[in-house]
């Protein structure tokens, strides 16, 4: 107590002395303080009162008389030293915390350098000192040291920062972490946020940041630390000299990337529990934000491994990928916001990282990620995000691969993507609704949903959730109800029937057939109308006309004709709703349940999947529409008890009961009951009834009561009403479905039974008639404007002739297998055939404008009964005759119905008619169809009297055929030759639109007979231009000019405006330009000083032609150019603004007289070349519909959006073309329909009256067109490939006498296989197998088969050569081969012509029909030759058939045969076409073809290969003979000589570029097979080592070419020119010219690093050059001194080759064996090679080991250590052999080996540069160098 008192004491009175004696003014001392403070450390009391043996309450009460010393300034680091040493080392905390917290008090008195003394002997503490208590002095003395007035400002000295870092240091190295830990830690980075802000001088901080480098880049424990103490800097210290130094000099990234991907593999293993919210999350933080904020970058292989331990495989765990996430979404987010344009780590995580990511490492923060990846794409791409979903791809995998929590949040978060109203790509209505339907699109495609069992259950998980978001664009509901004759209770007269449409202005109902009473009045039918479709406002359409109900409400049905005016239209107005409810999928519902219910049958099977699939497609269709197959199950079709409660399908029943409910539901609300659906009632009744399992449970159960009916008595029963109901139901097509359904299993059922032969003939008559006599419905017959687009809608089959055709199949069935016979049927199939299938052309007088069109399922069944009646030989003959003439009346033009392009031939239904392009005619096609859509213009031209027959007239009635094809034809294009060429049209030379414009209408106008008739078709387009002058004597001069098109100047403007201005504004006429005023006194008037000068216009047309005057004069250069600059025009324009009215009266006003822009005629290219399209919009139109606007371009017609037509032609940079005439109409006549005639229903183009002949005309070559399209239609095909089939059967195996059946049949099939093979290609396999089995068995059709290939030479070219499909062009070839072959053998070898030999060159080529087989194939191969243009990838077929001619088994006359008919003659010429024009000219079409970019790539494997099978038979070394009856065959060799022009095109050289020309070409064309590594069988090679062998011109001659190829720069792709050295080097006669080949080789592989070169073509070279053998030269060429040659050179490059491990690996694999393998070393010379060769090597690797890094050295210091090796055994061996092989240098090279590998296993840099001692010299005398001599 004494002393606490004394200290108490002694602290008050220091206090009272510091006041009193110290001067606050001056801050002065005076005596008596610095004499006590003198006192005090002399009596060392601090010692005393604060040390180690000291007590805590006397440490507490001495902070005076320590402040005491520190404010007379007597305190030093001394009295610090005994502080300090009590708290480091007293064992008591409490005097540790009083000694702390002492000093605590004192902070604001010591001077700053004491307190960063402080700071040294903090840092000097060990981290288990740091207690709670340590922790608050510590930072404490931060702030203390932060107040100070010198750091206040300015900079922060070192001391703080080294403690942070060090505790930051040691914290994190230690394996766990306890609470005191993280909460010391979180206070570390928070006081470093802290102190970080004031900085620190340069050397400091760089100081800091070495140590930290230094630590990260050791790997010692305190690498953690040091990194996150660097990431703390940075984010203050954040100047470019710091970046530099950091990122340049340390290179801390990588640094910091590398120390974080070891933290995360050093603590993997350790549990959850590890810091992750501080030790993870901060250096996490800081990471990332030194790779997004600073942007900083590191090495690809870090960068993906950092990935994978943030996210990937390597992370910590889920928690920690968890954080990953969350916190790149954060960046990726601040980025967006900040706006900080593209970044490309972002890019590579969103598009590279994240697609390499194991679906499996995804959890929930996945999600934020891609949204704020999508973001980002939204920020930096927003053109590109309007038009499509950023991230859509990354989303949709992750979703179809991630587990199934992760899946569900993301599907949520994608159609949050195409639902959220803040996304860009759903601003647009349209354009959502686009997207939407894309994306069901996606999920529904068939070819999508081969992926993992998971992926379709994703997909439709995604459907549903998007279907339950999508607001309905529109809310029509069903109209017309399930009923297909609805009721409308009018029953007034005799019962009429017609057809009945609802359209609601987006969708159309399906037909259905109304039946009223015809004394029931039109305003009743009309109110039932109103009643029946809830429409407010409709109109009502017939004919494509307007009917006013109104107007015809009084009049019956009777009388106004109604019932007898086709099919009636209701149209809702627009802005109406109805409302009804219903489950339609047409009318009124969702785009996206619309594209949902176009896949319902893929849906309804999912049904039948598994619990899990069907499960999600149950709860998407729950809400949906019914799907049609089950709702025809339900409501039309034949269904099982099975179908409707199907065993083990849970979910399926429940849809099933679903679709039942909602059935009854439609019915329970009509006010009468459908039929229909009654009788599918009894339906599933009977046939639950007829289920043999199902009325055997129920009869076992009834306890042998006798009230269960058999399979027999029910079928028994309902035979009966069959016989009697069925004939009467078909006066009701529609209600005879559900009969004709159960009809055929009624059959099957009674047909068992006995006593029913006769009823069934009786029955098959019956039906058979009830066929033939139906009357087709509207679905199946229409008017001949639609019947070319039946495709184009969902129409369904006709059920009655699906149900008769199902039924008298069965009936026939039945008939053949109980009772063995059928009834003669031949009448009956013929009649069907011509009645249904193919009618007989109907001739032009009897056109009715309608034609028999059948859905294809119709067609298809009725095909199949027609086989089921030809059952006999007399019926199959007039089977067979009918399918020909159907056929032959098809008129199939081989050339000019170009038959491997006719799936472009017919348009569809709303589209416009093209123009064919005859070469340079697009001027032409684009101003005739400018003046086609001008409607007015239209019927003028075809209403006009050309019935003089005056050839003057000629191109008049050319146009009237152009307009009405161009309208009514079903083709997609049409041919403008006859109109061009009646024109005068030259169609390879372009002409100007506008000046063509001009003179066409001159020619028009001259034609039409009457000045009259001239003047109306001119004022369409014609308007005056008035000229005023006015000059100051008062004269005006008025002239008067039309025009037919106005020039509108656009250099120096940039509106349409603007021009026009430029037109009117007029100009003062005076000085140099004054006018002459010609009524003034004098003889030839007077100058006029000053004049002003006007063009207005005077009349304006209804139809505006504008002629932008884009082309104009450089005189100057004496070169006409082209204006490309932007010029804008409006889509709409007053012209009242520029009429001459304006500026002679200006104070009147003159009303607005607008113009609406219609057309548009672009030019694209230069003033001297270009082409022409056009932008027409269509006119008139219906009222309430929107703008339609086409894009012609010459044969397509496609729709085109308006809002595009300032980038298509205003000009300038960024426009593609460059409007060059305007066509505008003036707004008041655009929409006058006046004889224009509309098809609301289809929405067809408007059209005009043809006259009758032009449309009779049109009609039967619609029919022609049309019956083409049936012939090539599938079910046809497969129709004529069962007939032929049936061949066989109906024969019995015999032939006719004449062959004519046989020769029918197979004719048929082959043709069908031409006119339809480029859409039936899985056609063609089925065919030929039917073909080849007919052959094998009739061997005599082989003859048939050659006989057709002799009169079919296009349809063969066609299969052969111009077929798309590979399948068919190789089959086809492969077919002909075996039929010739086979007849060679077993058919008749002497049509085959054993003797083809002796045929004479004349009688070959003399254009005479050959005798024999192989020439018939022969001279129709040859006559393909000019038709090799037509398809460059059928070569290889043409090709391999002449290969397979020219093989082994048609030798030894085949080659003659080839070598007589040129063959290869005209194959060298295809090689080297290039190279001169006799090739060029002989081959012109190919040459050209070539030549086109748009030309597929050749094939000439086939091509090659054929050569080489001729050349083997030829002898290349005798002198060539001139013609073909000078070639004899040596006895010797068996082989003929070269003609002279063979030889010279074989020889051809050509400086440009390499020489040897044919050669060259065979090397370069030739494609190897990937699978072909064996250079020995390399076809190119083969030829070289003819040539060579035969000739040594030649070889010299491959020499040069191989030289040349070789010579540096090496060309792109080596491979080939390496394989042909290999081949050179085998059959070479010359070792001079092999080692210099050698030694090209070896200088390209020493630049194979630094180059594009593939250092595994060179690798591949020299492992096949080991294998070389050539017998031709010297010892020398032995395979070892081949591979041995520059060694040193050649194999340095591949075992340091940087690209690729496995090429080293190979390299080294190859040199061992060279080195080590007994196979060379059976002599002294090869040894000696050996010798050389290790010891050049050995010194080429020691050498280059300087430049070497660790990673590739691998396979050099193997290498070495072989060569070592070698040279070891040579210098150990005795004897005199041995002595030869040992040089001086030996010893030298065996010491530096086993340097160098010594130094290679223990430094980085393990080599020094060798010294010149150790060089050798070579050992041969050819330099590298020396090659390039």
């Amino acid at each position: 107590m004494l002393r606490i008192k004394g200290v108490d004491t002694m602290n008050d009175q220091l206090v009272q002395v510091y006041k009193k004696y110290v001067d606050h003014q001056t801050g002065r001392e005076r005596l008596v303080p610095r004499f006590l403070a003198a006192f005090l450390l002399e009596e060392k009391v601090t010692n005393y009162l604060v040390g180690v043996d000291s007590h805590s309450q006397l440490i507490t009460r001495s902070g005076n008389i320590v402040g005491f010393l520190a404010v007379t300034q007597r305190y030093s680091e001394k009295e610090t030293d005994i502080i300090w040493n009590t708290v480091a080392k007293s064992p008591d905390p409490e005097i540790v915390t009083a000694a702390l917290t002492m000093l605590e008090k004192i902070f604001e008195l010591l001077p700053c350098q004491d307190l960063l003394y402080l700071c040294t002997k903090v840092n000097e503490m060990p981290l288990s000192a740091f207690n709670v208590d340590m922790q608050t002095f510590t930072f404490s003395l931060f702030n203390a040291v932060r107040r100070k007035p010198q750091i206040l400002h300015r900079t922060l000295p070192i001391e703080p920062y080294r403690i942070c870092v060090r505790l930051l240091q040691e914290i994190l190295a230690g394996p766990t972490m306890n609470s005191d830990g993280r909460s010391l830690l979180e206070l570390i980075h928070k006081e470093l946020s802290q102190i970080t802000q004031l900085g620190t001088s340069d050397s400091d901080r760089y100081k800091i940041y070495e140590d930290c480098a230094e630590q990260i880049h050791e790997r010692t424990p305190y690498a953690a630390g040091s990194a996150q103490a660097v990431l703390h800097c940075l984010e203050a210290w954040d100047s470019p000299t710091d970046q530099e130094f950091l990122f340049e000099k340390l290179d801390m990234m990588r640094l910091l990337t590398e120390e974080y991907c070891l933290f995360v593999d050093h603590h993997r293993d350790e549990e959850r529990s590890l810091s992750l919210p501080g030790t993870l999350r901060s250096r996490l933080d800081g990471l990332l934000r030194l790779l997004f904020e600073k942007q900083k970058s590191v090495p690809p292989e870090i960068e993906s491994a950092l990935w994978q331990c943030l996210v990937g495989r390597y992370s910590l765990n889920s928690d920690a990928r968890e954080m990953a996430w969350s916190l790149l979404a954060t960046y990726m987010e601040e980025h967006a916001l900040r706006q900080g344009g593209v970044h490309e780590l972002i890019d590579r995580c969103l598009n590279v990282h994240l697609r390499d990511t194991d679906p499996m490492l995804f959890t929930l923060g996945i999600r934020a990620l891609l949204e704020a990846g999508i973001r980002y794409n939204i920020q930096v791409r927003p053109a590109v995000a309007k038009s499509e979903i950023p991230l859509l791809r990354q989303q949709w995998h992750i979703i179809m691969t991630a587990p199934d929590d992760i899946a569900k949040v993301l599907i949520t978060g994608l159609i949050d993507c195409y639902t959220g109203t803040d996304c860009p790509w759903n601003t647009d209505a349209s354009v959502a609704e686009a997207a939407h339907v894309a994306l069901v699109k996606q999920c529904l495609d068939p070819s999508n949903l081969t992926g993992s069992d998971l992926e379709p259950i994703r997909k439709l998980q995604i459907l549903h959730e998007l279907s339950t978001r999508v607001k309905p664009m529109h809310n029509v509901d069903q109209v017309l109800g399930r009923s297909d004759s609805p009721s409308f209770e009018l029953a007034n007269g005799v019962p009429v029937q017609f057809p009945l449409q609802v359209h609601d202005g987006g969708q159309q109902s399906r037909y259905i057939i109304v039946q009223v009473g015809d004394l029931v009045t039109a305003g009743e039918l009309n109110k039932h109308i109103a009643k029946l479709t809830d429409f407010v406002d409709y109109q009502v359409y017939a004919h494509g006309q307007l009917l006013d109900m109104q107007q015809l409400s009084n009049k019956t049905i009777r009388a106004s004709g109604i019932g007898n005016k086709g099919a009636l239209l209701i149209r809702k107005l627009h802005n109406q709703s109805t409302t009804q409810t219903g489950a339609s999928a047409g009318v009124g519902r969702p785009a996206v349940e619309r594209e949902i219910l176009e896949h319902a049958d893929m849906l309804y099977e999912f049904l039948d999947a598994d619990d899990t699939l069907s499960d999600v497609t149950f709860r998407l269709l729950h809400n949906m529409p019914t799907l049609a197959p089950a709702q025809r199950l339900v409501d039309r079709e034949s269904m099982s008890t099975t179908d409707f409660l199907p065993k083990g399908k849970f979910y399926k029943t429940l849809y099933m009961l679903d679709v039942l409910q909602r059935s009854l539901d439609e019915q329970l609300q009509r006010a009468v009951a459908d039929e229909a659906f009654i009788l599918q009632g009894v339906q599933l009744l009977v046939q639950a009834l007829m289920d043999g399992k199902l009325t055997k449970e129920i009869r076992n159960s009834a306890s042998e009561q006798r009230n269960v009916l058999s399979q027999e008595e029910v079928a028994s029963f309902y035979w009966k009403i069959l016989l009697a109901v069925l004939p009467s139901s078909f006066e009701r097509p529609q209600c005879s479905e559900p009969l004709l359904s159960i009809a055929p299993e009624i059959v099957t059922i009674r047909s068992t039974s006995g006593s029913f032969e006769e009823d069934i003939e009786v029955a098959f008559k019956t039906w058979s008639s009830g066929l033939l006599e139906h009357q087709f419905d509207v679905v199946s017959r229409f008017s001949y404007d639609l019947g070319a687009f039946a495709d184009h809608f969902q129409f369904g089959a006709d059920s009655m002739i699906v149900g008769l055709a199902k039924l008298l199949r069965t009936c026939l069935r039945c008939m053949k297998s109980e009772y063995k016979r059928l009834p003669r049927t031949g009448n009956l199939m013929a009649e069907i055939f011509s009645k249904i299938l193919l009618p007989p052309p109907i001739p032009s007088e009897e056109q009715t404008g309608m034609f028999l069109i059948l859905e294809h399922r119709t067609r298809s069944e009725v095909y199949d009964l027609v086989m089921d009646l030809c059952g006999d030989p007399q019926s199959y003959r007039l089977l067979v005759q009918l399918a020909t003439h159907a056929f032959q009346s098809a008129n199939f033009d081989k050339e000019e119905d170009d038959s491997q392009n006719t799936e472009i031939s017919l348009r569809g239904l709303r589209d416009h008619v093209g123009l064919f392009n005859l070469g340079a005619t697009c001027y032409q096609n684009s101003l005739l169809q400018q003046l086609f859509m001008n409607t007015r213009f239209r019927k003028f031209i075809l209403e006009a009297d050309v019935s003089s027959g005056n050839a003057r007239q000629a191109q008049l009635v050319e146009t009237q055929v152009l307009f009405a094809n161009m309208q009514n034809t079903y083709c997609k294009a049409y041919d403008t030759w006859s109109f061009a060429t009646r024109d005068g049209t030259q169609v390879h030379v372009q002409e100007d639109a506008d000046e063509y414009f001009e003179a066409l209408i001159g020619r028009w106008e001259s034609q039409l007979g009457t000045t009259e008739a001239g003047q109306a078709m001119r004022s369409i387009f014609t308007g005056k231009l008035r000229h005023q002058t006015r000059p100051d004597c008062g004269h005006i001069s008025d002239v008067l000019e039309t025009f037919m098109t106005l020039p509108i100047a656009v250099k120096g403007k940039t509106t349409l405006e603007e021009g026009f201005q430029a037109l009117v504004k007029g100009e003062v006429m005076e000085g140099g330009n004054e006018y002459k005023c010609e009524k003034c006194d004098g003889p030839n008037g007077q100058y006029q000083k000053r004049a002003f000068k006007r063009t207005c216009l005077e009349e304006v047309p209804d139809h505006l032609v504008l002629n932008l005057k884009r082309f104009d004069f450089d005189m100057t250069q004496n070169i006409r150019f082209k204006i490309n600059d932007t010029f804008e025009f409006p889509r709409k324009i007053d012209m009242s603004a520029y009429r001459i009215e304006q500026y002679l009266e200006p104070k009147v006003p003159i009303p607005k007289d607008w113009f609406e822009l219609v057309g548009v005629l672009v030019h694209l290219g230069s003033a001297e070349n270009g082409h022409y399209y056009s932008f027409i919009r269509q006119r008139p139109y219906l009222e309430g519909e929107e703008d339609k606007w086409i894009n012609f371009n010459d044969d397509r017609a496609e729709t085109f959006d308006p809002k595009r037509l300032a980038k298509e032609c205003f000009g300038g940079s960024f426009s593609k073309g460059t409007a060059y005439m305007l066509f505008y109409q003036r707004s008041s006549t655009i929409n006058n329909s006046d004889g224009v005639l509309f098809d609301p229903v289809f929405g067809t183009p408007p059209k005009v009256a043809l006259p009758a002949p032009l449309e009779s005309q049109i009609m039967q070559s619609n029919e022609q067109l049309l019956r083409k399209d049936f012939l090539r239609q599938p079910n046809h095909a497969q129709f004529v490939r069962k007939l032929l089939a049936k061949y066989t059967y109906i024969s019995k195996g015999i032939c006719s006498e004449d062959l004519q059946i046989e020769k029918q049949v197979m004719y048929l099939a082959l043709q069908q296989l031409d006119v339809a093979i480029s859409f039936l290609e899985d056609e063609f396999e089925g065919t030929m197998k039917a073909l080849k089995n007919l052959m094998v068995a009739q061997p005599k059709c082989l003859r048939l088969y050659v006989e057709w290939i002799g009169e079919n030479q296009w349809t063969v070219c066609n299969l052969l050569l111009r077929c798309a499909s590979w399948k068919v062009r190789d089959g086809f070839a492969a077919f002909t081969s075996w039929s010739v072959e086979r007849l060679k053998d077993n058919g008749e070898p002497n049509f085959y012509g054993n003797n083809v030999s002796e045929v004479s060159e004349d009688a070959t080529l003399g254009g005479q029909q050959p005798a024999s087989a192989f020439l018939i194939v022969l001279n129709n191969l040859h006559a393909c030759w000019m038709r090799l243009c037509d398809n460059g990838m059928g070569w290889d077929s043409y090709f391999g058939l002449l290969c397979s001619l020219a093989g082994p088994k048609f030798q030894p006359e085949a080659t003659g045969l080839f070598l007589g008919w040129d063959f290869l003659a005209d194959c060298l010429e295809l090689l080297t076409i290039d190279s001169g024009a006799d090739s060029r000219r002989n081959h012109k079409l190919v040459w050209r073809a070539m030549r086109s970019k748009t030309m597929m790539k050749f094939q000439h494997n086939k091509l090659i290969e054929f050569v080489y099978i001729l050349l083997q038979h030829v002898d290349l070394g005798s002198p060539p003979v001139d013609s073909h009856a000078e070639r004899e065959q040596d006895p010797a060799t068996e082989k003929l000589p070269l003609l002279v022009y063979e030889r010279e095109r074989l020889s051809l050289w050509d400086e440009d570029p390499v020489g040897f020309r044919c050669l060259w070409k065979i090397i370069h064309y030739y494609r190897d097979d990937v699978q072909e590594r064996n250079w020995k069988k390399w076809l190119p090679g083969k030829i070289l080592d003819l040539i060579v062998e035969a000739d040594p011109g030649f070889a010299t001659s491959v020499f040069h070419m191989l030289d040349t190829a070789l010579f540096n720069p090496p060309p792109r792709n080596l491979s080939p020119y390496l394989k042909a050295t290999i081949h050179f080097c085998q059959s070479s006669p010359s070792i001079d010219e092999v080692k210099r080949l050698l030694a090209r080789v070896a200088k390209a592989a020493v630049q194979v690093d630094g180059t594009d070169q593939d250092g595994v073509v060179f690798l591949q070279f020299y492992q096949n050059l080991k294998e070389v053998e050539n017998s031709r030269c010297d010892d020398e060429s032995k395979a070892c001194w081949l591979v041995f040659q520059s060694i040193e050179h050649w194999a340095v490059p591949l075992l340091e080759y940087k690209k690729s491990e496995s090429v080293r690996n190979e390299a080294l694999a190859l040199v061992k064996d060279l080195f080590s393998s007994s196979r060379y070393a059976s002599d002294p010379q090869t040894l000696q090679i050996r010798a050389w060769a290790a010891r050049n090597l050995a010194s080429a690797i020691i050498k280059g080991f300087r430049n070497v890094t660790r990673s590739n050295s691998e396979a050099l210091i193997y290498a070495m250590l072989e060569c070592q090796s070698l040279l070891e055994s040579i210098v150990e061996a005795t004897g005199p052999e041995a002595e030869g092989l040992k040089a001086s240098q030996d010893q030298a090279i065996i010491a530096r080996c086993r340097q160098s590998f010594e130094d290679s296993t223990t430094k980085d840099d393990f080599f020094a540069e060798t010294s010149d001692e150790y060089e050798t010299d070579e050992p041969w005398e050819d330099d590298l160098d020396a090659a390039d001599e």
